[in-house]
């Protein structure tokens, strides 16, 4: 899992070089997975543009958008997207709600579609964040991951990697910001493991999914090979 050292980001990190079971490997520097993207310096931002990241998605509400707003918002360097979710904001997650509202977040079926849009007419690469890149970012990355064809192991075990990139790397924020909360929440296996379970129950696989919230074969596959690089 590769991890890139953003100024004041927590858990940002490649969605490249997971194996598939075509026995391929998802490509690097096609998606960035982030937290908050509100403290970048210039020279991230040369990365992102050097690498053609010129696609912004940013998955926190309206209110914590306007008062903590990304800095790729106004850059016209880059094309920013705010798609609220509120499951993941701010509910603490427990054994006993996480995975319901992890699927209560995959059932705004809007929203998702208009995420997966705007990966499939995105002219560069993508960067998506959250608050603290676990949450809602994590079940973005989840779907993406599965579309992709890789392992279930595999994708829980990079959800389960955000815990060790947010409490490695939460004092630099907090010195920074000192109001900065000490505890952003949890993962746990069982978080991400019963909502895979629920979600199959549901939705059956990622691409019937992504077929009934209205996107074409021909856009799924797109996205697909997108993400293998192809």
């Amino acid at each position: 899992m590769k991890q890139y050292n953003f100024n004041l980001t927590m858990n940002t990190r490649d969605l490249g070089g997971f194996k598939t079971n075509s026995s391929k490997k998802t490509s690097f520097l096609k998606f960035i997975r982030s937290d908050a993207l509100r403290y970048l310096k210039e020279d991230d931002l040369l990365f992102l543009l050097n690498n053609n990241f010129t696609t912004s998605i940013d998955l926190r509400t309206e209110n914590v958008v306007n008062r903590f707003p990304s800095i790729l918002e106004n850059d016209t360097r880059f094309n920013y997207y705010n798609f609220p979710l509120v499951e993941g904001s701010g509910i603490p997650l427990t054994d006993e709600n996480a995975s319901q509202l992890y699927l209560q977040m995959v059932g705004n079926l809007q929203t998702y579609k208009d995420i997966f849009l705007t990966i499939y007419n995105a002219k560069g690469n993508v960067i998506f964040n959250c608050t603290a890149g676990k949450d809602r970012t994590g079940i973005l990355s989840c779907l993406l991951l599965l579309l992709a064809g890789v392992d279930k192991e595999e994708i829980i075990k990079d959800y389960l990697y955000s815990e060790e990139c947010i409490y490695s790397n939460i004092d630099k924020v907090r010195e920074y910001q000192p109001s900065f909360p000490k505890d952003l929440g949890h993962v746990k296996r069982k978080y991400i493991e019963d909502f895979l379970v629920l979600f199959e129950e549901k939705y059956h696989n990622v691409e019937s999914y992504l077929l009934y919230i209205g996107l074409t074969k021909e856009q799924i596959d797109s996205i697909r090979n997108r993400l293998l690089g192809e």
